[in-house]
């Protein structure tokens, strides 16, 4: 257990398991940083990562650890977990078909059409993991970005349907919720350093067909905050790449065409912002 500089007495709770868990504290250095710390602790043939408020389903791990080794040896296990966000419970997060990803460009299509993968329904070769170098210093999007990494470095992976674990996913007051301005120019830096690695590889043109569903997510975060910088880069790489739109909604993709995605954006905000203080209330 790595304990990130918390202040809500985790410490006095991690010194009672003393003897029976490996942990340490020390200054917040974000969630990069903890768990590449806890990868340098590790010893085991595979890791995997929990956030603070994640937890594992009851024998999951032997499940998968069964399953794997009865079909093959790999880099990565992608396996099922469920999404609960701001206290909702919102399904496995499209779960994952084996039978329609069998192959790197599948893995590239469903994670720009479909989703993300967070550390809980992962599990990593620890020694692909290191020499991967672990994770990267971004604020967001730093799990897209190694398994991204990881495809170009031609991984072997399985895709497992046990349900692994539970996400808590957070629209604020977490790392990966920061919405700042310098957090967004974090997220583009992050993309187009992604793009770079994933345009050469040609047997994954998923990435070429898809990628501007990045960029538009890019320029709706940008447009939500005002960011009209980033907004900018995002959309010249969006208009660059196929002017894709994750909008399903046909009053919403109707105000994307009469005012432009950063306008739309911004008059949807407030709306969003009154949504969650009456939940919260």
């Amino acid at each position: 257990v790595i304990d990130d500089g918390s202040t809500d007495g985790s410490v006095d709770v991690l010194r009672a398991y003393t003897g029976r868990i490996y942990w340490e504290t020390g200054p917040n250095r974000g969630a990069c940083a903890a768990r590449n710390r806890g990868l340098a602790m590790s010893r085991a043939d595979y890791v995997m990562f929990l956030d603070a408020d994640d937890y594992l389903c009851r024998s999951a791990v032997q499940a998968v650890m069964r399953e794997s080794r009865a079909g093959q040896d790999s880099d990565v296990l992608l396996c099922g977990h469920e999404v609960i966000y701001e206290g909702q419970r919102i399904g496995k997060s499209k779960h994952l078909d084996p039978s329609r990803i069998k192959t790197c460009n599948d893995l590239v299509a469903w994670l720009l059409t479909k989703g993300f993968i967070p550390p809980i329904g992962t599990i990593w070769r620890r020694r692909f993991l290191m020499n991967l170098g672990g994770w990267g210093s971004s604020q967001r999007h730093q799990d897209a970005e190694l398994l991204y990494r990881a495809i170009a470095s031609e991984m072997s992976f399985q895709v497992i349907e046990v349900q692994l674990g539970v996400y808590f996913q957070h629209s604020s007051n977490r790392i990966s919720g920061d919405s700042s301005h310098r957090t967004i120019r974090s997220c583009l830096q992050v993309f187009q350093s992604t793009d770079k690695r994933m345009s050469q590889l040609a047997d994954v043109p998923a990435w070429q067909q898809y990628r501007s569903l990045w960029a538009y997510s890019l320029m709706r975060l940008a447009a939500s905050t005002g960011d009209l910088n980033s907004y900018s880069r995002a959309k010249a790489d969006w208009v660059r790449f196929g002017r894709k739109s994750r909008e399903r909604r046909r009053l919403h993709r109707a105000l994307e065409r009469l005012l432009g995605v950063y306008f739309s954006q911004r008059l949807k905000t407030p709306v969003r912002i009154l949504r969650q203080l009456k939940n919260h209330a």
